[in-house]
């Protein structure tokens, strides 16, 4: 298997959209994004750091770091994936691990909001050391995301 990791661009970021996982696609609707393209673009757009993976030739992810402050080094975490890591999802979270600790090396103090529906991405972030917080609506849909907070 050959794994990249790549900036990523506005052509990559249609690659990972044309191709999300449902239950991704539907985490972006339920954070008020028009469709899984814009919520790919925005994030790309107001992130640092941020990082595409490609598994054998396919889009899997893309991550960043949305920063909410410079001066504490803390920020929100976001992860979006492709079907492709269904086809490796050993390799796949590997990636996802080394990843996550790249960022926490940079961002000590990382926050992500989760879609309550989304019990593999909550299963994940808690195997990955991020405290469960608690329930809250979501500003602009007002669907329930859960908080996960790590560091400091």
């Amino acid at each position: 298997m050959v794994v990249e990791i790549v900036e990523p661009t506005p052509a990559l970021a249609a690659e990972l959209a044309n191709d999300m996982r449902e239950a991704d696609a539907q985490e972006c609707i339920a954070q008020g994004a028009a469709s899984p393209l814009a919520a790919v673009l925005y994030s790309l757009d107001v992130s640092r750091d941020c990082v595409c993976v490609i598994l054998d030739n396919e889009v899997a992810g893309m991550a960043g770091v949305v920063p909410v402050s410079i001066l504490t080094r803390t920020g929100v975490l976001w992860l979006l994936t492709g079907k492709t890591v269904d086809k490796h999802k050993v390799t796949s979270v590997k990636i996802a691990r080394s990843v996550l600790r790249y960022y926490a090396s940079k961002w000590p103090n990382l926050s992500v909001g989760i879609d309550a529906r989304y019990v593999g991405a909550l299963r994940l972030a808690e195997s990955m050391g991020f405290k469960i917080g608690g329930t809250y609506p979501h500003r602009d849909t007002g669907l329930p995301m859960v908080h996960h907070a790590m560091g400091a």
